[in-house]
């Protein structure tokens, strides 16, 4: 961190330092002593936190901060001074000041740094979300790109304070960047580099338009005027400008144009601001596209008019080619509503081909059963030469083929995507997961297996799709709000077409007010006008910040308001028998909303303004709320005396409640949208479960959103996962263990994948009272629950619970809920498909025992437990006595029992702590932890000798084996992992030539068995 010291006394100065330095270690310090060093430090900004004295010699604290606040909005300033004068704090603080410390208390600064850090840089986050959210307001209400650039230029100058605002697009036919719009600070005169801006052009790499549009990044300059590549730096130094970045608009891979903004300031890289950047150069990118693609559509449809005038005489040809596109399009929706069934099948369990091949000539030795059942082609077409790279897939093949080879070169365990041919033309998907061994030469063979992922693949392209569509009916249905709006503004301005006829035929005039439907106030606001005038000419002349302080002069108008009548409609509105009722009345409906409208009126005629519109909440007399258009104006002739002022309340309570409703809709529509990109990119489980769960639970405003999960197939199950609402007791912990057995009704329904939704948990009938008392002890009143299926397998449950309340979930969110839980049923499959996947890479296939890749991480575990705890481990390889006889004479199936039953053997002469391990063909490596004595080892090697000494019982034969066995300990023999299994290994040797069945040390002054 890096303080700028403001402060002419040495000695408080070193203080300030010295403690500075202990709190931040490597703290960087400018001082500044006098005004020019003051100048030189500001123009530089190359500082993180300002502390300043109060009272110096050439200046005092309230000019230094406000000189720190014109350039530097966001650096923290903290005073540190002896003065305890409080309006000098107010001033200060009101300033910008982030912090006011006493020298007597000066070990509180560091506490004060952070805390200021702390803040700004919320703040600054908080301002810069704000310019990415009108950003998004642009775009969603521009219609054009022309009409939404530059607004959206001024409003990222403004939110994120850069002086200078351009944008490029590239001209399709010189293949030139060329300037289209810019925006700047009216404060700043800019006009020369805004002229060269119009006149330059840039080739892709060349200049800052250039070197974004050729790397497809942002790109960030610190100081103009030292860069090379600025090819506009004399200008821009001319003019003062200094910092620049430049970020593109793009969509998928194509970069639709370039925004470059500047400043006065130098300008040091903000890597939080490029991500915010590069967002927003996304969603314009998207933009972009969407308006091009209705321009397409637009254009399609003019030139069909066009061919529609043309060929009036072949309307039965039309009409009979509409009919056939009616068919199509219902052929079309039955398509698509098969393909949503296909995609709530879940995909087919992982298949294997276990492989094996020369690692020179890449020449297949073995390939598995599963690879004539995945790709069609027999086992012996594999054995041929070059068969593998023949069969990939042509716009894979070369990378993939040099992908192995240079892996393999590097001695390192890999693994790829990659597509094949299969024998009937259809492309399949395989990850392949690759063992190199290696020789003193270099790698030998290949081992390995392929994973048939295509179906991966496809769930993956048809949530993409999904989510499309999910986007699709989100902008649909912000284009039904938007004709809704606009059907009630014409509502609206029927309404004030109905008052002015009510003005302008005064003969008219009863019958109009008495029989109208809008409610109709006549007021007598003389009185309110006396008042206002005498606030004038006392010297009031800003009302609003003057009715924002004193609440009770409003109070006080709004009692001087004469009503002289009011309609029928008023009455209806109200729900009042008479006139005189509802005047009574009136009083009562004057609350906070009211009072905010009437304060909003009475600034705008203080103002001088002879009409007022605005949306109010009134009361009705039984206490019941309305929400009205409220519109009030001047009768013409009285603007002086404000003696006849009309009001018209239009009830719009409906269109509030559609507008809400149809709000809330999208938002629960862009929050399965969100859940389903977020597990789309799927990095941790837990975070994603618990976002998506706090998202649903808060818009469907359920109290508790819960995930469970069941074991033990099926017989247990367990709340993995729980979101609280604000107040509601979490009751995950007491919600584990629990039998399935305990819930008929409840299981019943979840296996026939039923939603269980239940508005009132009190009114369910008396034969589920045993599954009614859990929800009833817990407080929820109602219920929804939707089954969780992985696969074709139930797997758990999504609960939604209202403990507030009782009352029903809406059909469409049941509708969005349950592809949540599909969704999350998807993830779940996904993360089992992994875990098998991570323990065959680990494991055996053959004894299902630790493999050397799991042994060599367990050994050197076992190492470092026995290094801290000062004790031995021994590392035992095991080598069967004559077992190629047995595989020859016997066969392989024999064989590889004999491995399974030696294996299981072995387990049960060690402990839980111990690790037997499949290394070889006939090869097993045993580490035994924490031992005490070297006899440890010997008599655990005696167990191994007599467990195997005992015959075999294979399909009626008798089948007898021993085994050879050699030890070294850590950290006698060796302290290296590699060296104890070498050590071991030449120990077993030893065993074969003393006669076999029987067990050496590495060390022979050990060996006391004979």
């Amino acid at each position: 961190m890096k303080f700028l010291i403001i402060d002419d006394n040495p000695a408080d100065r070193e203080l300030i330092m010295r403690l500075l330095q202990r709190e931040f270690r490597g703290s960087k310090f400018v001082n500044v002593i006098q005004h020019s060093d003051f100048d030189e430090a500001i123009t530089r900004r190359d500082f993180d936190v300002v502390i300043t004295e109060y009272c110096l010699n050439w200046a005092d604290g309230l000019w230094i901060l406000k000189r720190i606040r014109e350039r530097l909005p966001y650096i923290p300033v903290i005073m540190v001074t002896h003065t305890k004068r409080e309006e000098t704090v107010v001033a200060d603080i009101k300033s910008g000041l982030n912090g006011f410390i006493l020298k007597k208390h000066l070990h509180s600064l560091p506490a004060t740094v952070r805390e200021s850090v702390e803040k700004v840089k919320w703040l600054k986050r908080f301002e810069r979300c704000c310019g990415v959210h009108a950003t998004m307001r642009i775009l969603a209400e521009s219609a054009t790109l022309h009409e939404a650039i530059p607004k959206i230029l001024q409003t990222i100058c403004e939110s994120l304070d850069w002086t200078v605002g351009e944008f490029w697009v590239m001209d399709s036919k010189t293949n030139e960047l060329r300037f289209v719009e810019a925006w700047h600070k009216p404060s700043v005169k800019v006009s020369a580099f805004e002229a060269q801006s119009r006149q330059i052009v840039f080739p892709p790499g060349s200049g800052l338009p250039g070197s974004v549009y050729a790397s497809r990044k942002p790109v960030w300059i610190t100081d103009v005027v030292n860069d090379i590549n600025f090819h506009r730096a004399a200008i821009a130094a001319k003019e003062e400008l200094h910092g620049a970045l430049g970020f593109p608009i793009m969509s998928e891979n194509d970069v639709l144009g370039i925004f470059v903004f500047l400043s006065h300031e130098i300008q040091p890289t903000d890597e939080d601001l490029l991500m915010i950047l590069t967002s927003i150069g996304s969603q314009i990118g998207q933009f972009i596209k969407r308006k091009q693609a209705e321009d397409s559509l637009h254009q399609a449809h003019a030139e069909l008019e066009q061919r529609i005038r043309e060929r009036t005489t072949a309307m039965a040809q039309a009409n009979e080619a509409l009919r056939k596109e009616i068919i199509e399009h219902k052929m079309a929706d039955e398509a698509l509503l098969k393909s949503e069934e296909r995609f709530r099948k879940l995909a087919e369990k992982v298949q294997l081909i276990l492989w094996e091949a020369d690692a020179r000539t890449r020449k297949f030795t073995y390939i598995g059963p599963k690879a004539a059942e995945i790709l069609g082609y027999p086992s012996e077409t594999w054995y041929t030469a070059n068969f593998w790279i023949e069969h990939i897939h042509p716009k894979d093949r070369e990378w993939a083929v040099n992908y192995c080879a240079e892996m393999s070169m590097l001695h390192e365990n890999y693994e790829f995507e990659y597509r094949m041919l299969a024998a009937d033309g259809q492309i399949v998907w395989l990850r392949d997961i690759v063992n190199v061994v290696r020789d003193e030469v270099g790698p030998k063979i290949l081992r390995g297996f392929m994973i048939d992922i295509t179906k991966r693949k496809r769930i993956e392209e048809e949530l993409k799709a999904l989510n499309e569509s999910l986007e699709k009916r989100i902008e649909e249905r912000t284009k039904e709000l938007v004709k809704v709006n606009e059907e009630l503004q014409v509502k609206i301005a029927d309404r004030k077409m109905i008052e002015d006829a009510l003005y302008a035929s005064e003969a008219r005039y009863r019958n109009l007010f008495e029989n109208s439907p809008v409610s109709l106030w006549e007021e007598d606001l003389s009185e309110v006008k006396t008042c206002i005038d005498s606030l004038r000419e006392s010297g009031i002349t800003d009302f609003r910040t003057y009715f924002d302080n004193h609440s009770e002069v409003i109070h006080k108008c709004a009692a001087k308001v004469k009503i002289i009548d009011v309609n029928k409609a008023t009455l209806k509105m109200y729900k009042a028998k008479s006139k005189k009722q509802i005047l009574r009345g009136l009083s009562q409906s004057f609350d906070k909303e009211l009072f905010d409208v009437c304060k909003q009126a009475l600034i705008a005629l203080a103002e001088g303004k002879t009409a007022f519109e605005a949306e109010a909440i009134t009361r009705t007399l039984n206490g019941s709320k309305n929400c009205v258009f409220l519109r009030m104006s001047m009768a013409p002739g009285f603007e002086q005396t404000w003696a006849r002022v009309f009001v018209s309340l239009t009830d719009i309570t409906e269109r509030k409640w559609i507008e809400d409703a149809l709000k809330r809709r999208i938002d629960l529509e862009k929050t399965i949208a969100g859940i389903s990109t977020r597990f789309v990119i799927l990095s941790d489980f837990n975070n994603t479960i618990y976002k998506s769960l706090a998202d649903a639970g808060r818009l469907s405003k359920a109290g508790r959103a819960y995930l469970f999960q069941f074991r033990d197939n099926g017989k247990i199950m367990d709340n993995t996962h729980e979101w609280c609402d604000e107040g509601v007791t979490p009751e995950i912990q007491s919600l584990q263990d629990l039998p399935t057995a305990m819930f008929p009704w409840f299981m019943e329904n979840l296996r026939a994948g039923t939603v269980i939704h239940i508005p009132d948990v009190s009114k369910m009938p008396p034969e589920r009272d045993f599954d009614k008392a859990f929800p009833k002890k817990q407080g929820i009143k109602s219920l929804l629950v939707l089954p969780v299926y992985a696969e074709t397998d139930l797997v758990g449950f999504l609960g939604f619970d209202n403990v507030v309340t009782a009352g029903p979930w809406h059909e469409e969110d049941i509708t969005l809920l349950r592809i949540m839980s599909e969704i999350i049923g998807s993830a779940i499959a996904r993360k089992r498909s992994e875990a098998l996947i991570t323990y065959m890479a680990y494991h055996d296939t053959l004894t299902s025992l630790p493999n050397r890749n799991l042994l060599k991480d367990r050994l050197q575990v076992a190492v470092v437990h026995a290094k801290r705890n000062k004790s031995m481990a021994a590392v035992m390889v095991l080598d069967l006595d004559n077992f190629k006889t047995i595989n020859d004479t016997l066969g392989h199936h024999v064989g590889d029992l004999l491995l399974k039953a030696v294996a299981e053997r072995l387990k049960r002469c060690v402990r839980e702590s111990d690790t037997v391990a499949r290394t070889g063909g006939d090869e097993f490596t045993v580490i035994l932890y924490d031992l005490a004595h070297v006899e440890d080892a010997a008599t655990v090697a005696q167990k191994f000798l007599d467990a195997l000494y005992q015959s075999f019982q294979f399909e009626g034969r008798e089948v007898n084996i021993t085994t050879s066995i050699g030890i070294s300990l850590y950290p006698l023999d060796a302290e290296e992992t590699e060296n104890l299994v070498k050590n071991a290994d030449i120990a077993m040797y030893l065993s074969k030539e003393h006669g076999k069945n029987t067990y050496r040390f590495y060390k022979s002054d050990m060996n006391t068995h004979g």
